[in-house]
Order: C-alpha cells, then structure tokens, then sequence
C-alpha cells in the first residue's frame, strides 16, 4: 500500500511539473538596465553596428533576432509573471534603401501584459530565444 501511494504522489508530481513553462534562460541585464535602454541609447537613423555596440555593452548579446528579406530585428526581453517588458531594434528599413546600415524602428522599452496579444506573445517568445509559436 505504502508503494503505492509513494509512487502516485511521484506519478502526480511529475506530471505536475511537465505542465510548468521552462524557465527562460537568465538574462544578461535587469528590468531597470532595460528600461534605460531608451533614446539616449538606440534612435531611427543612427548607424546600426554603433548603436548595437551600445546596447550590447549595456544589455549584452540580445536573446532573439528575427530576419526577413530586408530586414532584421533585434529583441531583448524580460519576462515577469503576467508582464513582459522588450526592447526591439530593427535593423534597416522596410523598402531596403539606403538606411540599411542604419537602425530604422525602435519599439520600447516598453511592458506589455498577458491580454494585450501580440506583443505580449512576441516579448514572451524573444525571452526564450524563440520566434513566436515556435
């Protein structure tokens, strides 16, 4: 009897933690290094490598890029609960001209919450390294 109830409560435990979402790998900054990461930092027009040089000296490599045909975007992200805070750096511009070599859109740093879509899915993703439904 004492088996069995062992290796139900074993059987409940484990099947209690396969439910869980994996632990993002840590990140190389903080909520606050992130949230300064602003204006000041990365700006539309600047040279990209310059600006990536200062964020990555501020918040270290970023934890996913996602590339297209013409352009690519860097994310740093953070997760917390039902809250994700990012900062997302696109590298060029959407026709490919002559910024291309320049940073083109920034998004953030900016929290998103659970409900707000997207975004949220988006911050969660990068936080893992992942593209979204991936």
């Amino acid at each position: 009897m004492k088996k069995t109830l062992v290796l139900l409560a074993l059987g409940t435990a484990l099947a209690a933690c396969s439910k869980k979402k994996s632990e993002p790998p840590p990140a190389a900054f903080t909520l606050e290094q992130l949230m300064q990461a602003d204006g000041t930092v990365v700006s539309p027009g600047q040279k990209f490598a310059d600006a990536l040089g200062r964020l990555e000296a501020k918040l270290g490599k970023p934890q996913f890029i996602s590339e297209s045909r013409i352009i690519t975007v860097y994310y740093w992200a953070l997760e917390q609960g039902d809250k994700c805070s990012f900062l997302a750096v696109q590298k060029g511009c959407d026709d490919g001209g002559a910024c291309a070599e320049d940073v083109g859109v920034t998004e953030g740093p900016t929290t998103v919450e659970k409900p707000d879509g997207i975004s949220y899915d988006i911050c969660v993703a990068a936080t893992y390294g992942k593209a979204v439904g991936k």
